[in-house]
């Protein structure tokens, strides 16, 4: 069996989120296709992947290392920017600066321990209401 999976797997040790991601949801997912019986991954953001069951669960192996690891340091007092540090490394200015924080490392770490940010809802200044958009 071949299984279409979306946006799951971009990389098996994932240090980005966005800030509306949800980490507990991700876990979730992940448990769940690995229960499935299938060998090939298709993703819309890299080719065919073979052996794809055995690449999720390695994903989901280092999230849930990830998290202890979030978590132990959590509860030791770390702030979310001295875990990102030192799990994940420093921070992209330039990507800080381009997503305006969107797109991080801190937000992975801060989807662990509080879960995901809302987005929030403002109306895009590039979509008119004159146009009904």
């Amino acid at each position: 069996m071949v299984i279409f999976k979306g946006d799951a797997f971009l990389a098996d040790k994932i240090k980005l989120f966005r800030g509306d991601e949800d980490f507990a949801k991700t876990i979730e997912s992940l448990k769940r296709l690995v229960t499935l019986e299938f060998a090939d991954l298709f993703c819309a953001h890299r080719p065919i992947m073979n052996q794809g069951k055995q690449a999720l669960q390695q994903k989901l192996a280092y999230l849930l290392e990830l998290e202890d690891q979030a978590r132990y340091l959590h509860r030791k007092g770390h702030s979310i920017k001295a875990i990102t540090q030192q799990l994940l490394g420093n921070e992209s200015r330039l990507r800080t600066l381009l997503t305006r924080g969107d797109m991080s490392k801190q937000n992975i770490i801060r989807s662990i321990l509080f879960g995901p940010t809302p987005r929030d809802e403002k109306p895009s200044p590039y979509i008119s209401k004159a146009n009904g958009l």
